[in-house]
Formats: structure tokens, sequence, C-alpha cells
């Protein structure tokens, strides 16, 4: 088991190369005249090609941190990270706590059963 952490950015809304290429193409000085004759579905190609963007639903991700391996298994976790521990038990101990829980329930010809005709709710 390995975990990874990273940072991304997320651009909701943007789902093609058009939209990308229209939302890096707002921060251009580029004369209103123009805007009507730019190429923005290629020029989003380009972005996502150069920063290994992808598009998923509901918006385009990016990573623009590498990756940093944290821990390797679950004995390199620090004891603060960890949110609960499995006790190590033995097989008859685990038996046994499987009978304790079983024994708490009531069986099926002890349990309430509802009345003919009514519908429980």
């Amino acid at each position: 088991m390995s975990a990874c952490t990273g940072v991304v950015d997320f651009y909701p809304d943007i789902e093609n190369e058009d939209d990308l290429g229209r939302y890096y193409a707002e921060d251009l000085p580029i004369p209103a005249e123009l805007k009507d004759y730019v190429d923005y579905e290629s020029y989003g190609r380009d972005i996502s090609t150069n920063e290994n963007g992808h598009f998923s639903h509901g918006g385009y991700i990016i990573q623009t941190d590498t990756l940093k391996e944290i821990y390797h298994g679950t004995e390199d976790i620090p004891k603060e990270h960890k949110i609960f521990a499995l006790p190590q038990l033995s097989i008859r101990e685990q038996m046994a706590a499987y009978k304790e829980v079983i024994d708490r329930f009531p069986s099926a010809a002890d349990r309430a059963c509802p009345e003919p005709g009514r519908e429980e709710r």
C-alpha cells in the first residue's frame, strides 16, 4: 500500500478545449475586434497538452505540484494521524467476540412480528 499527496487545480464548468481556450484568453490583451478570429479550441488543446491537464465530469483538472509519497504502509502512519487500530486477536479470541455479538441479538422466534393486516412504517 502506498499513499501520495499532491496539489491540483480544478476549474469547474470547463468541459472542453474551446472552454479552456476562452478561459485562458480572458487574461490576454486581445483587441475586441480580433476575439472572434481566435481559434480557442486549438489554443485550449495546446494548453491541456502542455499542462498535462484532463477534462473530468464538471470541469478541468491539472496537477500543480509533484506528487510526494508520504507513507508506504500502516506502520509509517504517525499515531496522531491514525483513526483507529485493529486489535490483533487470535482466531479463538476472534470467534469468541463474534459469538458475543451474535448472542446479543434476539433469535428470530423472539422478535416481534407485525399484526396481520397492519403495515409497519
